[in-house]
């Protein structure tokens, strides 16, 4: 094999498994994120049932009680 064909070839597999790479963070992140606003959403629930205050929701979520208030 000429070194041009496995130059290229070495290139275009390094640059595969670091897509493969980006696309396993973009999936972990993203169910990261979907569990923190399920989360949120039971919080504020629990809120306006009358079954959790605003303070206990803002130290579960690592928000300010005014940020709680707005997303409510």
């Amino acid at each position: 094999m000429k070194k041009f064909e496995q130059s290229f070839i070495n290139e275009y597999m390094a640059w595969n498994l670091h897509d493969d790479d980006v696309k396993k963070r973009g999936v972990a992140e993203g169910i990261k994120i979907g569990i923190q606003q399920g989360k949120a959403v039971a919080y504020f629930d629990l809120i306006k049932s009358g079954l959790l205050s605003v303070k206990d929701a803002a130290i579960k979520l690592g928000m300010s009680e005014d940020e709680v208030r707005a997303r409510l």
